[in-house]
This record gives structure tokens, sequence and C-alpha cells, in this order.
């Protein structure tokens, strides 16, 4: 956990990623500058949650305007996707909710991409609240890039950590020989410690420093793009690039206990948040017994209810009528904590997210804070030679039967559970919140608050405490839970799932930065079932480097 901060502070995932954004903070740039240079880096040394070849969304308060936006870059389905194009292919439901396809056409190669729209998202990000020359923001990545990325615990981990369900990420990283070339050897993935060959990732970064975001919509990157999916079979044109341009929205808004929070609004999963919390705010959740069984009832039950709400209601807003105010209205609430306790429904088979992504939180001195978080998905395996970023493959988080709510279309954006938050006290920004992990995003960001708000627990407590998932009549809970807990749960009426990992991955990873409104101070932490890290602007600055 980092400390004060007068310059500012960032949490991240990744270490170098946190030290990027911190050395730019400390160069003079704010958190916008300091986000989208660390956002950059994470693409490079974390390839199968983010990159390029992705997209993501940003919640973004500027202190001088006082103004809080959302900025939306997500990865759109390609024009020419049609809602039935898997429908003859699926083989059975997967144990994730989603569905296998016939030789996993959905999930690695071509035809399994959505639209980049990492590089344009990141540059009109910049372009509206940056401070220092955009090149500048590239750098730190363009470095690691060219030094070769190296390999981190929390990568590797990842690599040979297999979700039932998925692809394995041998079989992944094999789609392509330009992937494999760059996290394989010998047919296997590189092991801790060995780089990566991201020669040519460092040249795509030169370029985008050098001729901007825009070529990766209609200059040298996009044509080469577009060129590889021609050659491949694969949907994506300049047309696709051009129409998946980002989009500034207003955040949807809420309070808990007093303080006020601003979300993403669909087809983020901001309304998720918010409406667990509207459930918990009507009950004294601090006299409980933290992480106890009357605690840990309560929790999983609002959860529960709070993510089908979200399901069920929400989407692509030029695609679905979203009834956010009834959402998180006083009346929706009440409803919700009438059914708390009424046996929970069997589990819908709704397509949820990737349980991979990665986040990013920052506040500078100034007040002006950024929660974000991009995604590949799990990564399609296919990189463009030339270019060598990985490539999303958004398209197996769709639905891939015709007439469902999160159905293909084309132009459409699936449901995503990115909860990138941030919180005020007194008008000023107090917290920024988000985290990786799928639907899990949503379990661990309503966990940290409440662990903040309720229980009054540090930002390293808040993020390391123990946590659960729900969102049927299964209660995932992480090994640190008590059996006599679990037994507990059991009793009343759950379904308990006690993983065999102290620090699952199912509850998200929440990565926070807060603001003490009155004297500035800051304090941040990351959570350690990512391996990365909370630094401030101090502790990355010349003197401290002894250069």
């Amino acid at each position: 956990m980092a400390t004060n901060g007068e310059g500012g502070m960032i949490s991240a995932p990744q270490p170098l990623a946190a030290e990027a954004g911190a050395e730019i903070l400390a160069a003079g740039g704010n958190a916008v500058d300091a986000a989208v240079a660390a956002a950059l880096v994470q693409g490079v040394v974390d390839p199968q949650m983010c990159g390029l070849g992705g997209g993501g969304s940003a919640t973004v308060h500027d202190g001088a305007s006082g103004r809080t936006r959302v900025l939306d870059f997500y990865a759109r389905a390609p024009l020419a996707a049609t809602p039935d194009m898997f429908a003859d292919r699926i083989e059975r439901p997967a144990g994730w909710g989603g569905f296998i396809l016939q030789d996993r056409i959905n999930e690695i190669g071509y035809l399994s991409v959505c639209t980049p729209a990492a590089a344009p998202g990141l540059g009109a990000l910049h372009a509206a609240h940056g401070r220092l020359p955009w090149p500048a923001l590239v750098e730190p990545a363009i470095a690691i890039a060219e030094a070769g990325a190296p390999v981190y615990h929390h990568v590797h981990e990842r690599w040979s950590r297999q979700v039932a369900g998925y692809v394995d990420c041998i079989t992944r990283h094999s789609a392509t020989p330009a992937c494999a070339a760059q996290y394989m050897r010998d047919g296997r993935m590189l092991e801790v410690g060995e780089r990566m060959d991201t020669a040519a990732y460092a040249a795509s970064l030169r370029r985008l420093a050098e001729a901007g975001p825009r070529d990766f919509v209609d200059g040298a990157v996009a044509r080469a793009m577009v060129a590889d999916f021609a050659a491949h079979g694969g949907l994506i044109t300049l047309e696709d690039l051009a129409r998946a341009a980002p989009v500034w929205r207003e955040p949807v808004e809420g309070s808990y206990r007093g303080i006020a929070l601003k979300a993403p609004p669909p087809p983020g999963g901001g309304v998720a948040v918010l409406s667990v919390l509207n459930i918990l705010a009507g009950f004294d959740v601090g006299a409980l017994r933290h992480n106890g069984a009357e605690h840990l009832d309560l929790l999983a039950r609002a959860l529960r209810l709070g993510l089908a709400d979200w399901k069920a209601h929400t989407g692509d807003p030029d695609f679905v009528d979203n009834p956010v105010d009834w959402l998180l209205s006083g009346e929706r609430a009440d409803a919700l904590r009438a059914a708390l306790f009424c046996d929970p429904a069997a589990p819908d088979d709704a397509v949820p997210d990737g349980r991979d992504t990665t986040h990013l939180s920052v506040i500078d001195g100034e007040g002006t804070a950024v929660s974000l978080t991009h995604t590949l998905a799990l990564g399609s395996g296919v990189v463009t030679p030339e270019l060598g970023f990985m490539y999303n493959d958004a398209m197996m988080l769709f639905d891939p039967r015709p007439g469902r709510p999160n159905a293909i279309a084309p132009g459409r954006v699936r449901q995503h559970a990115v909860s990138a938050c941030l919180a005020f006290r007194e008008g000023q920004p107090w917290l920024a919140v988000g985290a990786p992990g799928g639907h899990g995003i949503v379990s661990g960001v309503v966990q940290t608050i409440s662990n903040l708000v309720d229980f009054g627990l540090g930002p390293l407590e808040a993020v390391s405490a123990p946590r659960i998932h729900c969102e049927g009549p299964a209660v995932e809970l992480e090994a640190r839970v008590p059996r006599a807990v679990a037994a507990r749960l059991a009793a009343q009426g759950h379904t308990v799932r006690h993983s065999p990992y102290s620090f699952d991955f199912f509850a998200g990873r929440p990565h926070v930065v807060l603001r003490d409104p009155a004297t500035g101070r800051m304090s941040g932490a990351a959570d350690p079932r990512s391996g990365g890290m909370a630094l401030t602007a101090a502790d990355v600055a010349p003197a401290e480097r002894g250069a």
C-alpha cells in the first residue's frame, strides 16, 4: 500500500504499468496522461488481458471543470456479422454459461474478433483531458516492447491456470504463427523471467506515437489489419474501424451511505454495482460480523438479484432500451429487498464476460481522477505479423442464438461487466476503483466499497479481504472463508462452492486510490490476487531513483 502522493497516485495489476503511470505523474502529467501511459504498458506486459487489439471504458472526473464523464471505446461486432452466423456451430453449453462451438470458431481465430478500438479510445481520452504531448505517453510502452517484455509471475499463472469451458492457452496462442512466435518456445508457453518477442509490437507503438491514434482507423496500421483479415476470412474492414469511434457518455449515478457514486452506463456494469449497493443500503451492514455467515448470506443474495436485474434489462444502448432510472430507483430496491430471501432461481444461460481484462485507478494532486478498464476478453490468438499485438475474441461473449438479449448484431457491443467507478465526498473525488474479472468485477467492486464504507477497512485490507461471488444458486467462496461459515451458508439454502485457492479470480481483482478531500492526502492498494502495486509520483521521483 502506498500513501501520501501529493503529485498523484496510481494502482494497477502490473508493476511496470504502475511505474510508468507514476513516472508520468512525476514528470508533470495529470491523471489522464498517467492512465494512458499505463494502459499502453499494460498491453505490452499483459498481452492476454488487454492491448491495441481490444477496447474498454474509462470514467473520468476533470478536476478543473468538476465534470465527470464516461468514455466508451468497446470493441464492436463487425458490420458483416449476423445473428445466425454461429447458430449451426453450437455443440453444447459451456460450464461458464456460454456455448462451445465447432472448432471454437467464436473463441480463437479471425472470426472471433470484434473491431479493435483501444488506440482511438486512448487517443480520445488524451485529446479531451491530457496535458503532456502524446508521444511522451507512448514512449514507456515502446521502451519495454523494444527490450522484450518480461513474463511476470501473474501473467504466467494466468496462462497455466485453466478455466473450465475455455480453450487452453497452448491452443489459443498457437492459433497463428505470429502469436506463437511471440509468447511460446518449442510448443510451450514462455516461463517466468523469459522475454516475449515484442519487437513488432514496439514498431506498432512507434507508429502510434509518430502518426497518432488515427493511423489505427484509416492509416497504415489500419490497412495492414484489414488486409490480414481479408486474407484469412475475417470480417473487419476500414468501415468497421471508422464506425467504432469512441463515445462520451454521462455516467450512471447513485449514492451509498452519503457517498456519491458515478459509474459506467450500459453496456457497462455500473447499473449492477449501484443496484447491489441500493439493496445493501437497506441494512445495517456494518453492524454484522465482517465475512461472517449473516454478512455473506446478505451479500450473496444482494449480488444474485442485482446481477440478474442488470443482465436481464441492460445492453448496448444502440440496440436496447435501458430503463436505468427504474433499475436504480428506491422502489426497485425495495422490491428486490422484498425478494431477497426467496429461493434462488436456476442460473440462466446468458453469456457472461470472460474472467480476464485489466484495470487501473489514478487520482492526481489537482483532483482529476480516472478509473479505466480495458480488455481483450481472452485473446483470439490472432496476431498480424508486422503489427505484433493480439486481437480480442469478444465475439465469444455474444449469445450465438438469434433473438436472445445478447445476440450478435452488426456493430453491436456485447454486455460488459466493466465497473470503473468514482466515488465522491463533499463534491470531491474520494475513490477510484475498478477491477478485472468478468462478472466477478461487480462483486469485487461492491465488496471493496462496502469494506471501505461499512467496515472502515483501509485500502489494502479492503481489496485483500476474503471475497465471494454469487449470480445464481451457487455461492463461490475463497478458501480463506472458514468451513464453519460455509456450512452455515449451506444450511441457509445456498449451494456452496468452496475454492481450493486462498486468493481466487472469481470475484475480480479491485485496484483502488483514495484521496482525502480535506487534506489531499492519498492512499491506495493493488489486489494481491493480481501481482500489481500502488505508487505515488514521489515514489519514482528522480531523487528517489538516484538519477
